[in-house]
């Protein structure tokens, strides 16, 4: 048997204290990162929502820029619904808000005559709501004001645009 020339002096481990100090330190630790996590979830929630509003808003505001361009019989109702005569889709074309809760965010719908519902994606914006308003500023000019909302009520986004109908009589 071979025997150590020097003994280890100190062979007694860690202290309890030491223990303790150390729990203390990882408990805080773990505490501080399970309090950020929530808040860097809602910024990200927060800017995807942004983001999806930016892209929404742009495929909207493109498709209603395009219809109203050559729209003809362009008006707004009286409950605030746009309606025109479509190139695409036909006579008496209704772009509104379907708005189950009552609180102005929806779902954008676009129907034709006899309440067909025409080929307009709503699964892009699944986890938005949306609140459109429509003003005619001059003749053939009209305004065109996009809200975004997230499942909570609160405002992600919002855009405002004039489109011009060219086929006005």
């Amino acid at each position: 048997m071979v025997k150590l020339r020097h003994p280890v002096k100190n062979q007694k481990g860690f202290t309890f204290f030491e223990v303790v100090v150390t729990s203390v330190i990882i408990g805080i630790m773990v505490l501080a990162i399970a309090t950020m996590t929530p808040a860097v979830l809602n910024i990200y929630q927060n800017n995807l929502n942004r983001s999806q509003s930016r892209l929404v808003s742009s495929t909207i505001l493109n498709f209603l820029l395009d219809e109203l361009r050559f729209a003809q019989e362009v008006a707004i109702d009286g409950s605030g619904n746009l309606t025109y005569d479509s190139n695409r889709y036909g006579s008496d074309v209704r772009l509104s808000v379907d708005d189950p809760d009552g609180d102005g965010y929806g779902t954008l719908v676009l129907q034709g005559t006899e309440d067909q519902w025409l080929p307009f994606d709503v699964k892009q914006y699944a986890n938005l709501r949306v609140k459109v308003s429509f003003a005619e500023e001059n003749v053939g000019l009209y305004r065109i004001n996009l809200t975004f909302a997230n499942r909570a009520g609160h405002v992600v986004n919002g855009v405002s645009v004039v489109a011009q109908a060219l086929n006005i009589r």
